[in-house]
């Protein structure tokens, strides 16, 4: 099963992506993925540039990768919004390992579809 990439300009589908639903600190979420035999959507948030600048200006990234925060339903009600990577080539997405630091898994997750706005490339 291939992943399947897309990128979408939300000013001319506006209102028809789910994800534009989706807010995280009063910021619109810029894409959504799913994973194979997982019921929840994943929706993507952009970094901000006080975190780039702080706490992931040593994070190692992947060549054509790019950090996001994640939240999905369940993550939500906790108010918890990971970070994880994705390869904006090929759509591959690197879940954080770390528990103190930032760190990626080497292995990467196949999404079933992954959509992100075409202003995040």
């Amino acid at each position: 099963m291939m992943s399947r990439l897309s990128y979408v300009d939300i000013s001319t589908l506006k209102s028809t992506m789910t994800y534009e639903r989706e807010y995280l600190n009063n910021v619109q979420a810029v894409g959504c993925f799913r994973l194979p035999n997982v019921y929840n959507y994943f929706n993507l948030f952009s970094i901000e540039q006080w975190e780039k600048d702080s706490f992931l200006k040593d994070v190692i990234v992947k060549k054509n990768c790019k950090m996001f925060r994640y939240q999905t339903k369940t993550s939500k009600m906790g108010g918890y919004s990971p970070i994880i990577m994705v390869n904006m080539l090929s759509g591959l997405v690197y879940f954080n390992t770390g528990a103190d630091e930032i760190a990626f898994e080497t292995i990467s997750e196949k999404p079933v579809f992954i959509v992100i706005n075409s202003n995040e490339k």
